[in-house]
């Protein structure tokens, strides 16, 4: 469990927002939620602009030329499916599992193996391991 503090602005926040928020790094959560916010952002734009040129297609070429058209109707389904601020429902709430651990004396083993063995293969040095 997350021992940080709250921030004061996700006491509003989702239940599954604030779970995102201790399961991922300070690092992590800053650039995954700048993501959602330029999300955000480029969905006003992109609306904006459809509603001035009247295509849809067209508005999300002038605004985010490098956004595939997928992409955005990915982004324009979780902002109308989803609960919670705008920029929650941008977040991608996937979360990696956490590295296997490697004891410290199979690596080195491992390490030295294939520095002995540098053609070995994977087969090999797994069942002298």
């Amino acid at each position: 469990m997350d021992t940080r503090p709250l921030p004061d602005d996700l006491l509003e926040a989702t239940a599954q927002t604030r779970a995102l928020w201790s399961a991922l790094t300070p690092e992590r959560w800053a650039l995954l939620r700048a993501r959602a916010e330029e999300r955000v952002r480029m969905l006003a734009a992109v609306a904006e602009e459809w509603e001035r040129s009247g295509r849809r297609r067209r508005a999300l070429e002038t605004v985010a030329p490098t956004v595939h058209w997928s992409t955005y109707l990915n982004w324009c389904r979780c902002a109308a499916d989803r609960s919670g601020a705008a920029w929650e429902r941008q977040l991608d709430v996937r979360v990696p599992p956490p590295p296997v651990v490697v004891p410290a004396d199979v690596r080195a083993s491992a390490c030295t193996l294939r520095l002995l063995v540098p053609g070995m293969s994977y087969d090999a040095a797994r069942e002298r391991l």
